[in-house]
């Protein structure tokens, strides 16, 4: 097996090597090109061997000629071509999380509902809160790259005393490729422009109203009329 005798990087999308032969490499010389593996996330590398012959010979006027072919699978081409694909893959969560606060009354799991909306496509997810707290688990992969934005709001269910907190939080998830054959995702809650880390709801409970209440009886006189 041959020894390593250059080596190049790419420059441009080109590489190239330099041989210097004189009357002294007179013969056949016999050379292989191949890319070097290496580990980066994502890349899959070229195996392709490439074999080059020099060919130096007297050109029967006092110099030398030089003949260069260059054969992959025993088939001639011009050049050296290496083509590596990089791929993405990979899948990351996001939680989004938030609380229920409920005053003027104990708050029982699942009695309020939240929503989390898609804005771009109006899909929506709903949960109930449970230990007054929520949360919704989204899924994302080399698929999702790019921004997407959600929206995160109460359902006013309609129950009797309960003033419902109308707060919208929005939500920005931004998937990207993280240049080692992964992703990177980033997400960013606001609730009127300013960042925050819970959407944080909070309900009141109120009693009024007002009622008769109509106390009767019966009265009779024994003898007499009444």
């Amino acid at each position: 097996e041959g020894k390593t005798l250059l080596t190049e990087t790419n420059k441009n999308g080109k590489f190239e090597f330099v041989l210097n032969f004189t009357q002294d490499d007179i013969g056949t010389h016999n050379y292989t090109i191949r890319e070097i593996g290496g580990n980066k996330g994502g890349i899959t590398y070229d195996k392709s061997v490439y074999n080059v012959t020099v060919t130096v010979s007297d050109n029967g006027e006092g110099g030398i000629e030089v003949v260069t072919t260059i054969t992959k699978d025993g088939v001639a081409t011009q050049t050296a071509e290496f083509v590596n694909r990089y791929t993405v893959e990979g899948q990351e969560d996001v939680v989004i999380e938030g609380t229920k606060e409920l005053i003027g009354k104990d708050l029982k799991d699942g009695d309020f509902t939240f929503i989390l909306e898609n804005i771009e496509t109006e899909e929506t997810i709903s949960k109930t809160n449970a230990n007054g707290t929520f949360s919704f688990v989204l899924t994302f992969t080399q698929n999702d790259i790019g921004t997407h934005n959600y929206k995160v709001y109460e359902v006013n269910g309609g129950l009797g005393g309960i003033t419902y907190d109308t707060a919208v939080y929005n939500v920005v998830v931004t998937v990207s490729d993280n240049g080692n054959g992964g992703i990177t995702v980033e997400s960013v809650m606001t609730k009127d422009g300013v960042a925050v880390t819970s959407a944080d709801f909070v309900n009141r409970y109120t009693v009024e109203g007002e009622e008769e209440v109509v106390i009767e009886g019966t009265k009779e006189l024994v003898g007499k009329d009444l």
